[in-house]
């Protein structure tokens, strides 16, 4: 007999303030404390909090799992590589898509980094379960990161001769409505200005068409590489830009930590 489900921890865009704060600015959070420059961060990166009101709010909105499956397909063997290949630190990559949106728009500050992600249960391998815990309690404590979770559902896919589960497949379900819903409410309350959703998800495509008509600008990321076409998205007659990030963005946000040793 399986064990209850365990809680959901999500924290709807958590990190962002909805009340004015002094200067009458709404976009930040006192709970949240920001990197102004010269606070190293990953890398020397930095997560923009800095309260201008003429500058162009982003917040970022990561599939993981999506992203982590699209790196895997794009730069490495997914048959082969092992599990801990295709991650990324999802600051470092929040302030890459802000840095690559600043070609257009030099006022672009990141606000925030959503990232959303099945929490594996009792049935995965006790070392999933170990290495998630271990790379999402990292998640928790950078600041302007918000991290969202569901438990994932499971099917039972082997038996033993005497009738007893030996082998279960997992899969995540609801993560890609809570991205969705975030989405918009964060439109709703006017908590951006654009948003830059990485997931290669076409279900994600109506709650982009909501923020976009609630007067918001919103992007999508995707991990590239050639002989890949690049393809131009139009969604109700209205271009959505396109990140198209390579190896080389890969190289620069890749998480190579193994999370099973101590850290």
């Amino acid at each position: 007999m399986s064990p209850p489900e365990q809680p959901v921890s999500h924290q709807p865009l958590a990190g962002f303030a909805t009340s004015a704060t002094a200067g009458g600015h709404p976009r930040y959070s006192s709970s949240i404390p920001p990197r102004l420059a010269g606070s190293a961060g990953h890398g020397g990166a930095y997560l923009c909090l800095m309260p201008n009101p003429d500058s162009t709010e982003v917040a970022v909105f990561l599939d993981y799992q999506n992203s982590w499956h699209g790196t895997r397909a794009r730069f490495g063997n997914p048959d082969f590589d092992p599990p801990t290949v295709g991650h990324v630190h999802p600051d470092l990559l929040g302030e890459l898509l802000c840095e690559h949106g600043r070609t257009v728009d030099p006022q672009r500050l990141l606000s925030q980094v959503h990232v959303y992600r099945g929490r594996p249960g009792w049935q995965s391998h006790r070392d999933l379960r170990v290495a998630f815990d271990r790379q999402t309690a990292r998640w928790t404590r950078l600041p302007g990161v918000s991290f969202h979770t569901r438990n994932m559902r499971y099917q039972a896919t082997g038996w033993s001769t005497t009738g007893e589960v030996t082998n279960w497949v997992g899969q995540e379900k609801g993560i890609d409505v809570l991205l969705a819903l975030d989405l918009v409410r964060g439109a709703r309350l006017d908590l951006y200005d654009v948003a830059v959703v990485v997931s290669g998800d076409t279900d994600l495509f109506p709650a982009i068409e909501e923020a976009m008509s609630l007067g918001k600008r919103v992007e999508r990321a995707l991990w590239w590489k050639p002989p890949v076409r690049k393809r131009a998205l139009h969604l109700r007659g209205r271009a959505v830009w396109t990140h198209y990030l390579d190896e080389a963005d890969f190289g620069t946000v890749r998480d190579d930590t193994n999370y099973l040793s101590k850290l």
